[in-house]
């Protein structure tokens, strides 16, 4: 009975021994432990969603949305310029050919009053065109300058990093997704009332423009969407641990020793780069294009 009693109190001391190591390791692994509570409860989320909304999820968390806009978009767009990119005429020349004929014409007052209806008619519309091509331009010019020096920077120095990135993913796909409607404009507004041939500043705008406009319905479509998934993952598991409240800064701490956060946080830069490299390209293709509108414009 004696022995079976010192045997209980020795189970006892070990466990109680055990527990104590535990104790003391624990504070070495309280931060993996937040760290994986939260991934499991971001990954727990997204289960009940795509469980709960089967039908929903696939057309919110797949890329095949994306794809059926981004066919969309390609189809239009070469349905409305295609048509004028066969071929050099214009409307342009068609007003220059009207001229002409009216200087050589010599048949009667009748149809001398219908070429100089056409040609006041033509240049009326390419007054309205040259209007929404100079407004699309100066407004997508503009808000590129405010969102790249502006806001971007006065926000990033002026809030803690939580709020500044939850301003931008109100911001980003506004942002890409005006300025790709404003490209396209401009590109549909360009070939159909201002190519009169096909000369080597034509083909620059043109290229530009083109070029402009993918950007940014890819940068909308297919990079913005999983860097705000991946920021809001990299939020959760800051916010865990209290991190994030820092202003102008990105402060780690322990997290550095954290591979899921750093897998998380490195997916979201390399993605975050990408966009920043593609909206500088957009902002000199933009440039490209004052240049040229430069050319054109003579103030006096």
């Amino acid at each position: 009975m004696r022995k079976q009693q010192q045997n209980t109190e020795s189970t006892m001391c070990k466990r109680r021994a055990v527990a104590s190591a535990k104790h003391l390791m624990l504070d070495k692994h309280t931060l993996f432990a937040v760290v994986a509570t939260a991934a499991r409860a971001v990954a727990i989320n997204i289960g009940k969603s795509n469980n709960s909304e089967n039908g929903k999820g696939i057309l919110t968390r797949t890329t095949q949305p994306a794809h059926f806009i981004a066919i969309c978009i390609l189809s239009f767009v070469l349905l409305t310029v295609g048509p004028d990119l066969t071929t050099t005429t214009t409307t342009t020349m068609h007003s220059s050919q009207l001229a002409t004929a009216a200087i050589h014409t010599t048949t009667t007052q009748t149809r001398n009053a219908d070429v100089n209806g056409a040609a006041a008619a033509t240049m009326e519309g390419s007054t309205l065109a040259t209007l929404a091509y100079l407004g699309a331009f100066a407004t997508h010019f503009g808000s590129q300058i405010w969102m790249t020096f502006v806001s971007g920077l006065s926000l990033y120095f002026s809030l803690p990093r939580h709020t500044f990135g939850q301003c931008q993913q109100i911001l980003f796909p506004k942002y890409f997704a005006l300025n790709a409607m404003l490209s396209i404009s401009m590109l549909i507004i360009y070939v159909k009332y201002f190519l009169s041939g096909w000369t080597t500043a034509a083909s620059v705008q043109i290229s530009a423009l083109g070029l402009t406009a993918a950007i940014e319905v890819v940068v909308r479509l297919y990079l913005a969407p999983p860097m705000l998934r991946l920021m809001h993952e990299k939020y959760r598991i800051e916010g865990a641990i209290g991190s994030g409240q820092e202003v102008g800064s990105l402060v780690q701490g322990d997290l550095v020793e954290c591979p899921h956060y750093q897998r998380i946080h490195k997916a979201f830069r390399r993605i975050h780069m990408t966009i920043a490299i593609g909206n500088m390209i957009v902002l000199l293709a933009t440039c490209l294009q004052l240049y040229f509108l430069a050319l054109k414009i003579r103030i006096s």
